[in-house]
């Protein structure tokens, strides 16, 4: 099986049955991992939703969306905008996946 099989194992989706993009738990994981932090800096400095698409130009909705997890494949512009309004960087990187051996 291949990294990308294994990725997308059909055995390993998440939906919410409403229509919704079906994503693997790993990815929602991923996103889980990178909204919470920034919801909490946005918390922490004491920034409405409101606010936060102002500095952004992003709407509220999608800030929403993003922050509830409702947005389940956010582009990366969205993020990066949301990030910076919060004088935050989101950076990007990989690690090589070995594959499994039979």
């Amino acid at each position: 099986m291949t990294v990308v099989e294994r990725i997308y194992d059909r055995d390993d989706l998440s939906t919410d049955g409403g229509g919704e993009e079906v994503v693997s738990q790993g990815m929602w994981m991923a996103l889980m991992n990178l909204v919470g932090p920034l919801k909490a800096r946005r918390e922490q400095m004491g920034l409405t939703i409101a606010e936060v698409a102002k500095r952004s130009r992003l709407t509220v909705a999608t800030i929403s969306k993003l922050e509830n997890l409702h947005n389940r494949n956010p582009s990366l512009d969205t993020v990066f905008r949301y990030a910076m309004a919060i004088d935050a960087l989101v950076t990007l990187g990989f690690e090589q996946i070995e594959p499994e051996e039979d």
